[in-house]
């Protein structure tokens, strides 16, 4: 999702940028013609407006990593614990844990 949306706010940005350079031969007739490389990415990465995006993004969602972190965990421990005790474990005991671990996936 975050992704996603850091993709959103490049497009928009790199289709400014190619707006631009189509206005940009109007202004410079009868110069000569320079041809250069742009690294549109580092421009990008490193810009003010897409570093504030993806502090902002990256705060949005710090509390949705973390929980999913979280249950991330939950369900590593519940699978080791099953994995280890299972075959001691009573039935009853087995399928809860078993349908605990189905619900958390």
């Amino acid at each position: 999702m975050l992704k996603h949306r850091i993709e959103i706010y490049l497009a928009r940005i790199a289709c400014i940028l190619f707006i631009a350079s189509l206005a940009a031969p109007g202004f410079a007739q009868g110069a000569d013609y320079k041809i250069g490389f742009i690294n549109s990415e580092r421009l990008f990465r490193e810009a003010a407006p897409a570093k504030r995006a993806q502090q902002k993004l990256e705060k949005e969602f710090a509390g949705r990593d973390a929980e999913i972190q979280k249950l991330s965990k939950q369900v590593r421990d519940l699978q080791a614990q099953l994995e280890k005790d299972g075959v001691t474990m009573s039935e009853a005991d087995r399928r809860a844990k078993e349908r605990d671990l189905a619900n958390m996936s």
